[in-house]
């Protein structure tokens, strides 16, 4: 056992608190005094400050948590409840995820930062206790997303990032163009949902299970047809919430309606937990015998993201909309390696 190993749980469940509280703390507080939170007063700032705080701590614990997954080359492993309908549902964090948590963690630092001074704005003019208590939330929802190492876990984490989103572009929500952009996302998300449920109940058709770990054991059984059908659910569930073409349009919309610093964590690490979605059963509950049409078909919908995603930034003037038809480019340049490994893997082309 690497020394780095003895610094995962406490890493993790510091991480976890933290999250927990920051959304917690600020909530309670503007409950027990909601007038004083409403008003602007120094309570607001006080509330404002403990919910970053607590954002700001656990995500630099969350970055290091990466960092000794990384670095022990061992995965972390916890189960949290064993149920009697579901199984065992556990935390599972192996290098995939470890990478996936560091990103969603340093940026999350980054904007934490930021948001001290830019909420700031928002003094007697929004609830602050709310807004920093469904940040940490959606902070919280993502981290659970890339750890989840059970279905039911996964789509209870992935419905929560959906919903803190929701409300998080809703927060000018006597604007109506806040209102059109929440419900087209929650619309669209709930459909990729859909077919993420699918995938699942496919996967466990043969697995007997909903554990990624039945998922994995499950794969060299797995027929063809119900293979198949797995990847495309996967492309279509995960890829709405990447934003890929043709499935996009709550992207630019949703941008410029929410608050900057939730834009940046949606732009930065939101949409690429569809990235993580798609790697992971692509690569883990599928491969390596894929058939070769899978590697064409995602690099078809990652040249198509990536080109149309820049002719569109060119023609928009609004500033939010272009980074967010930017963020739908970058996301079909990562695909287009997605797409790459798939065909590769298909004719046998091992990575180095």
């Amino acid at each position: 056992m690497n020394d780095w190993t003895y610094y995962q749980l406490p890493a993790l469940l510091f991480m976890v608190t933290g999250y927990g509280l920051g959304a917690l703390v600020p909530a309670i507080l503007s409950v027990t005094w909601s007038s004083q939170v409403r008003s602007g007063s120094t309570l607001t700032r006080a509330v404002k400050n403990i919910g970053f705080t607590f954002a700001l701590v656990a995500s630099i614990v969350g970055c290091l948590l990466s960092l000794s997954i990384l670095l022990s080359g061992e995965p972390l492993h916890v189960e949290i409840m064993q149920s009697r309908l579901f199984g065992p549902i556990a935390l599972h964090a192996d290098s995939l995820s470890a990478f996936f948590i560091g990103v969603v963690c340093l940026l999350a630092a980054v904007v934490s930062v930021y948001s001290f001074g830019y909420t700031t704005e928002f003094l007697g003019r929004r609830h602050l206790g709310l807004f920093v208590f469904l940040y940490n939330a959606f902070l919280l929802s993502m981290v659970g997303v890339v750890l989840s190492g059970h279905a039911v876990l996964f789509l209870f984490v992935w419905e929560l990032m959906a919903l803190t989103t929701f409300f998080l572009i809703n927060c000018e929500h006597e604007e109506p163009a806040s209102r059109r952009a929440a419900f087209l996302y929650v619309v669209m998300t709930h459909i990729g949902t859909a077919f993420l449920v699918v995938m699942f109940m496919l996967l466990y058709s043969t697995a007997g299970s909903f554990s990624f770990e039945a998922f994995r054991s499950a794969r060299p059984g797995l027929p063809a047809a119900t293979q198949s059908l797995v990847f495309l659910c996967a492309t279509l569930g995960f890829g709405i919430k990447a934003g890929i073409i043709p499935f996009h349009i709550w992207l630019p919309e949703a941008h410029p309606a929410a608050p900057s610093n939730v834009s940046a964590l949606m732009s930065g690490v939101m949409i690429k937990t569809g990235i993580y979605g798609m790697v992971r059963v692509f690569f883990d509950f599928l491969g390596p015998d894929i058939p070769e049409w899978w590697g064409v078909l995602i690099l078809i919908v990652a040249v198509t993201s990536s080109v149309l995603g820049v002719l569109y930034a060119l023609m928009e003037h609004d500033l939010k909309r272009l980074l967010a038809f930017h963020s739908i480019e970058n996301i079909g340049i990562i695909l287009i390696g997605v797409g790459a490994a798939l065909l590769f893997t298909s004719l046998g082309k091992k990575p180095l």
